[in-house]
């Protein structure tokens, strides 16, 4: 502290103390909390005798009208009340903190911030100063804001025994804190280690985090669950795509944008739904628009070639062509975008070209032959449609081909909204699914209560079991396999079937587990074997 100025100045500050005659009390301890000037009298226009900084210890002899006479090392003065805090020392005095707590080298957050102590950790308190507290924690010394503290001690810590591993056994089991807040949630079959169990709550670790869990929802082996709904995500191997539209945006999972693209920039994809794709650069990810995406870059076209991404007249010509022949659905927009590239694979399979989707020039002159092939539309019964009687599909002959998921076309083939002809290899017997969703493998539903009533005829009862099918699409046998159980959500009424079932193609996965699954590949693969 800056000494006060002249000794001749004491018998004036002595004179000072008559105006505070009657409420002199007991010397009180206080702290200086922000640089404050001290005043000869208690007037902002007497004489200044010097400042003291923020942290400095006195005391006050005695307070009045928004006013504090105050002493340090035997000089008296005069200082603003609301720059001074309370000040109270303590022998040690043991309390804990009620939530995770800042600590500070002074007694303001503007002060270095030394570091953040957790929630119920037990410490030291030497001092009070208005609202802040100066702790010990560990080896260190510092300043935390008193409300964050508590004299009361956290739960006692389960008993401890021999650590196991555990899992989950229900969706979003609840994880909580050692106050018994919740503070997360995990998918069923986590696993963590159970460290201790008492009263039916269980100390576990995934990781560093120590956390708590009812034991109710904790199982020591994991639970077999059914296969989830479509979550609509499609993830993929890091594929390289290009910007076509000059300054596109990246924004991460807020919606803030992070990036800006330049056109042909390169990015690389994971994963993908409807409308946006995951895009990665090192460690970084961000989201983009897929409308905002090619598989190569702009301007690199043959004049032969048209694919995913590409855009006027050429696109829009084969639009109306695919039209003309019953194969695409959409507006004539002059976008080459899902829709189209479904298109284009239903007719490169009619054709019985390879179906990649892309229109290169053996599928541009198939398509534009006189004798192009036209997409075959079966006949369905009404919508309400009360019937138990036969399906109208007729059962597939011949041969089937096994198609891969994820590289051969048949999700463009099969795409959603398709309706195919699908033949029990066992019994022979045929009915009619409509694709309505999936990402791994295809969602699908019967179209009419009599197409229900032949698969239930074919199957006996609905179960879990993978039977081998035939789905045959514009005249083309696929080799799949399919489960019959009722399960999720259904878009179609009146067809006596509550929610969609799955078909399993090569390499398909299921939605829950994300894997793909031996019992389907089995079947698959008999129904490449058969001959019907």
């Amino acid at each position: 502290m800056k000494s006060f100025a002249h000794k001749r100045l004491i018998s004036l500050i002595l004179a000072c103390l008559l105006m505070f005659s009657g409420c002199v009390a007991a010397a009180e301890q206080a702290l200086v909390m922000k640089n404050a000037v001290v005043y000869a009298s208690a007037k902002t226009s007497s004489q200044a005798l010097g400042k003291l900084k923020a942290g400095t210890q006195l005391e006050v002899i005695a307070a009045k009208n928004g006013w504090a006479k105050v002493e340090l090392d035997g000089h008296v003065g005069y200082m603003q009340a609301s720059a001074l805090g309370a000040y109270k020392t303590y022998d040690s005095m043991t309390a804990y903190t009620a939530k995770a707590t800042a600590m500070y080298a002074s007694f303001s957050t503007s002060s270095k911030k030394m570091g953040t102590i957790p929630a119920g950790a037990k410490l030291s308190v030497s001092a009070t100063a208005g609202s802040w507290a100066r702790v010990t924690y560990e080896q260190y010394t510092g300043f935390v804001a008193k409300a964050s503290l508590t004299t009361k001690a956290p739960a006692a810590e389960p008993e401890k025994s021999e650590s196991f591993t555990a899992y989950a056994s229900v969706d979003n089991a609840a994880v909580y804190n050692a106050k018994g807040a919740v503070i997360g949630k995990v998918p069923v079959n986590t696993a963590v280690t159970v460290l201790a169990t008492k009263n039916g709550v269980c100390q576990v670790q995934r990781g560093e985090a120590i956390a708590y869990m009812k034991q109710s929802q904790l199982s020591t082996s994991k639970v077999e669950v059914p296969e989830e709904k479509d979550s609509g995500v499609t993830e993929i191997s890091p594929t390289t795509f290009y910007v076509k539209n000059d300054g596109a945006k990246v924004v991460d999972g807020s919606g803030k944008t992070i990036a800006t693209m330049s056109l042909n920039a390169a990015v690389t994809v994971v994963a993908y739904n409807d409308t946006l794709a995951k895009v990665v650069n090192g460690s970084a990810a961000g989201f983009m628009q897929r409308s905002d995406l090619s598989e190569k870059k702009v301007g690199t076209s043959t004049s032969y070639t048209l694919q995913y991404g590409d855009t006027g007249e050429a696109v829009a010509k084969v639009q109306t062509r695919l039209k003309e022949l019953g194969f695409f659905t959409g507006n004539v927009g002059g976008n080459y975008l899902d829709l189209t590239r479904a298109a284009v694979s239903a007719f490169q399979a009619a054709a019985g070209l390879t179906t990649s989707g892309v229109c290169d020039e053996k599928t541009l002159n198939a398509m534009f032959a006189d004798n192009a092939p036209k997409k075959e539309t079966p006949k369905e019964e009404p919508a309400d449609s009360g019937s138990t009687g036969g399906s109208a599909a007729t059962p597939a002959t011949g041969t089937a081909k096994a198609m891969d998921w994820w590289t051969s076309g048949i999700q463009s083939i099969f795409s959603r909204g398709t309706t195919a002809t699908v033949t029990d290899v066992a019994t022979g017997i045929a009915w009619r699914e409509k694709r309505t969703g999936g990402t791994n493998h295809a969602d699908v539903q019967p179209v009419t209560a009599a197409d229900t009533a032949a698969m239930k005829k074919a199957v006996g009862s609905w179960s879990w079991t993978r039977r081998a099918i035939f789905v045959t699409i514009n005249g083309v046998n696929y080799a799949a396999s399919m489960n019959c159980m009722p399960h999720g959500s259904g878009s179609i009424t009146n067809n006596n079937f509550n929610g969609h079932h799955c078909i399993h193609f090569t390499n398909s996965r299921t939605h829950g587990s994300n894997k793909v699954c031996s019992l389907h590949q089995a079947a698959i693969q008999k129904a490449a074997n058969a001959t019907l």
